[in-house]
């Protein structure tokens, strides 16, 4: 019986994968090569390792 479920199974999935659209859920900036979309581009790390974030006083 399990002979027959998991090639089924393997086969199932992998069409199903294979079917959907790949849908972008979040990203990191974009791939312009700037990092003036992102947080600490392109100035904002001296200001950063101004105010001593992250290192015990």
């Amino acid at each position: 019986m399990t002979r027959f479920i998991l090639p089924v199974l393997f086969i199932s999935f992998s069409l199903l994968s294979c079917s959907r659209d790949s849908k972008t859920v979040w990203t990191i900036g974009m791939e312009d090569g700037s990092s003036a979309d992102l947080a600490l581009g392109p100035d904002g790390f001296r200001d950063f390792l101004a105010r001593d974030f992250g290192f015990e006083d």
